[in-house]
């Protein structure tokens, strides 16, 4: 037992994902490189695996980018607009981080909370709130929007994010509709949720929040990210997005084998290797009573 690897759910290992590989590669038309960047070439690989996550995912829509990195760098690098806020949590990644330095939203804009903190989340928006309103003053109202990043299980420190109450918070204090929240799903899909779909639709929260960000990297054993959001946004990222426009896209090969581990969360071979982890997590927790070292090693920490 390997706690220490992102490889959660041991699919790399289980010689079922090497047979599917193996068996879409030996079918497919094309297996080998993609021909450019997604901008110029949307070849249909892509496109079959985005229109099945979005299917899978309860998502209008879907956009693949070449890793998790890429796709929240180019997001937080070209949505959020001059004028606009983003408020973060303290254990955002560092790809969040890059892509909020190279967007147009100034410094002062870009604001941290406490980490799963709601009650400070709280106070951080009611700040923006008056902020934006004096801004407004005079003006006909404010059009700016407020763009809230959490993850929905931290890598830092294996805790999980008070997703329906950081909802409900939004909701209250932007009644208008001009709050968003973006979900990082790198280290919780394919271990949470009904099929492996994550903590945003084990809560039922889909339709609440803007962006999820689900990597193939993870659970999966994979390569690649998704961004699933509506039509609006993934048809700006396409035309704006540096990290998807200057870079030639995955291969097909790396498409086939993401597909591949998809095919093995919707047989349920996911979700018995996810409860087989907390099984064997809570039995390593129990062992080591008493002391934190292990769960200092470990993203993924037991329910309890």
């Amino acid at each position: 037992v390997d706690f220490t690897t992102n490889d959660y759910l041991s699919l790399t290992r289980i010689l079922a994902l090497r047979t599917k590989s193996l068996q879409k590669l030996a079918d497919a038309p094309n297996i080998l490189g993609s021909g450019g960047s997604r901008l110029m070439v949307d070849g249909e690989a892509h496109a079959a695996l985005e229109k099945r996550l979005a299917e899978f995912f309860n998502s209008p829509i879907a956009l693949i980018f070449n890793s998790g990195y890429d796709a929240n760098a180019g997001f937080f690098s070209c949505v959020p607009q001059p004028g606009d806020v983003i408020v973060y949590d303290e254990y955002m990644h560092a790809s969040v981080h890059d892509g909020m330095k190279a967007s147009r939203v100034e410094k002062a804009r870009r604001i941290p909370f406490k980490t799963n903190s709601v009650d400070n989340l709280r106070r951080v928006l009611l700040g923006v709130r008056k902020m934006l309103k004096e801004k407004s003053a005079g003006t006909g109202g404010d059009t700016s929007s407020v763009f809230v990043s959490v993850e929905a299980l931290y890598s830092m420190d294996g805790t999980i994010a008070p997703l329906t109450e950081i909802c409900d918070t939004l909701e209250e204090l932007f009644p208008a509709g001009n709050a968003y929240l973006i979900v990082d799903e790198a280290h919780s899909a394919g271990i949470y949720g009904p099929q492996g779909r994550g903590r945003v639709a084990q809560l039922a929260l889909e339709h609440r929040v803007l962006v999820r960000l689900v990597t193939f990297g993870k659970a999966l054993g994979a390569t690649g990210a998704v961004l699933l959001t509506n039509e609006l946004i993934r048809d700006y990222l396409i035309h704006h997005a540096r990290s998807f426009i200057f870079t030639t896209s995955l291969s097909h090969s790396n498409i086939i084998a993401a597909d591949a581990s998809f095919d093995l969360l919707m047989d349920g071979t996911g979700e018995r290797q996810s409860a087989r982890m907390h099984r064997e997590l809570e039995e390593v927790d129990g062992a080591w009573k008493g002391t934190t070292y292990w769960r200092e090693l470990c993203t993924v920490q037991p329910d309890g």
